[in-house]
């Protein structure tokens, strides 16, 4: 029996620092997981707002007496905010809770 021994060598193209591809991996595989939920909750946001404009379109069809404005004032009247009249006056009764309940201790 002969042995061949191979001609190819292992040479080192980049020098790396042990476990590097192990640490980039990792963060490589956290970033796909953060990147896929953003990218979920966007795709959310688009089909809901389609939603809102088909359903716009069809009211404005169906009545052509109304505007895209007069709707989009309906809609937003409609939806919570967070810097509305109802949140503020939320604001403002949680304040004064915390002022009155400082003030009892």
């Amino acid at each position: 029996k002969t042995t061949k021994t191979s001609k190819t060598q292992l040479n080192v193209y980049i020098d790396v620092p042990p476990g590097f591809f192990t640490i980039s991996l990792m963060g490589m595989s956290i970033m796909l997981s953060v990147s896929r939920n953003v990218n979920r909750a966007r795709m959310e946001e688009l089909a809901w707002e389609q939603r809102l404009e088909e359903a716009r379109d069809k009211r404005m069809a169906e009545d052509p007496t109304l505007l895209e404005t007069d709707l989009r004032r309906q809609e937003a009247a409609n939806e919570w905010s967070a810097y509305g009249p109802d949140a503020m006056a939320e604001r403002e009764m949680s304040s004064s809770k915390k002022k009155s309940q400082s003030h009892g201790l």
